[in-house]
């Protein structure tokens, strides 16, 4: 309902216009990254699949841990979520290697 709405915002301390705003720079940030990183196109091989599976099995000692068949696709997925991790670290720490911030009294 609009009063459970306005009071959400309310309780976050925001107004319609600030939300909108926030959400807007959300949306350019991700269309940033995304042109300047293609995260989309991020694959897994089947080496990086079956290396992250062993290393979970691994870590899973004392477990029961499904076969690779059963398991395949939600492993695919971790190992291309890491690869996007890791691509918007390293450019998060280049574009803060390029920034020039003078903080002025």
């Amino acid at each position: 309902s609009d009063a459970a709405y306005q009071q959400a915002l309310q309780k976050q301390g925001m107004t319609e216009a600030e939300l909108k705003t926030q959400i807007a720079q959300g949306l350019a940030i991700q269309a940033y990254v995304e042109a300047t990183l293609h995260l989309s196109t991020v694959t897994a091989s089947q080496t990086e699949i079956t290396t992250l599976y062993n290393q979970l099995k691994a870590q899973a000692q004392g477990t029961t841990t499904p076969p690779l068949s059963k398991v395949q696709d939600q492993v695919k997925q971790l190992v291309i979520s890491q690869k996007q991790q890791q691509q918007v670290a390293q450019l998060v720490q280049q574009l803060r290697a390029q920034a020039n911030v003078q903080i002025v009294q």
